[in-house]
């Protein structure tokens, strides 16, 4: 029987292995960060003001942002349905540093991962687009809302009078 595993190493300009550093999980640790400070801070992030639309709390819809402890919740829960997929790739990683490195173990336990986090990203789909509030909204306490001249936060200011005028 043979074995296919794949690895990947960082080269220098000369071919030659060097030490790298893998950037995925604090960049994916700052978009989390991020996300949490900006909806705490305006109940928005550049994205949402883009297309007008900004979180409130469902307790309290008159306060600029979320509580902090709503927004990590609202963001996390985001995610819940891709932890199974982020634990059986850990586990790879972990098998691929091995020696004798056989992933082979695994695929079952990988495709299963795969269903329940493409269920979750469905289901969240099919949530938003019924203009229902997804789950994530639901555990946190908060709702999406379009903004618009009635939101004090999303008013244009008038324009400013000419001199000549």
């Amino acid at each position: 029987m043979t074995k296919t595993f794949a690895l990947s190493y960082p080269l220098s300009p000369e071919g030659q292995g060097r030490s790298a550093i893998s950037t995925d999980i604090p960049a994916t640790l700052l978009l989390l960060a991020y996300l949490v400070f900006m909806e705490h801070r305006t109940g928005s992030t550049y994205g949402k003001r883009a297309v007008k639309i900004r979180c409130i709390d469902r307790d309290n819809v008159s306060q600029a942002g979320l509580p902090l402890r709503k927004a990590v919740i609202r963001n996390l829960a985001m995610w819940i349905g891709f932890i199974p997929a982020l634990v059986v790739w850990g586990l790879i990683y972990v098998e691929s540093t091995r020696p004798d490195p056989s992933a082979s173990g695994l695929i079952l336990p990988l495709v299963i991962a795969a269903i329940i986090s493409t269920a979750w990203f469905i289901w969240i789909t099919i949530s938003v687009s019924q203009k229902r509030d997804p789950i994530y909204d639901r555990l946190a306490g908060t709702a999406v809302i379009r903004t618009g001249p009635e939101d004090p936060s999303a008013q244009i200011p008038p324009a400013s009078s000419s001199p000549d005028g």
